[in-house]
């Protein structure tokens, strides 16, 4: 199953403020998302429970990832280093 770094919540208040309605309506997005994510992940979760979970978390992710630009710590710091020696250089005269 994909994983979600921040709650479903989250996401759609982000969402909400970012691109009002483009998720739906807090209570759409709760029959739509929210009930089906965090009821895959229960304890008693059962194997229809995890497919609607599963299939739940796709969809959002295809909703949301055109938005979204992931970078992982190490291609940050990396960056940030590349960042730091064009700017230096670019001020040598």
């Amino acid at each position: 199953m994909r994983c979600l770094q921040n709650s479903p919540s989250d996401v759609w208040a982000l969402f909400e403020w970012l691109m009002p309605g483009y998720l739906g309506t807090e209570k759409q997005f709760r029959g739509n998302f929210l009930r089906k994510i965090i009821r895959c992940r229960g304890v008693r979760a059962t194997e229809r429970d995890m497919q609607e979970g599963d299939e739940a978390v796709k969809m959002l992710h295809k909703l949301i990832l055109p938005f979204v630009l992931r970078r992982l710590k190490n291609e940050v710091s990396s960056l940030e280093k590349k960042n730091k020696q064009s700017r230096n250089e670019s001020f040598k005269f």
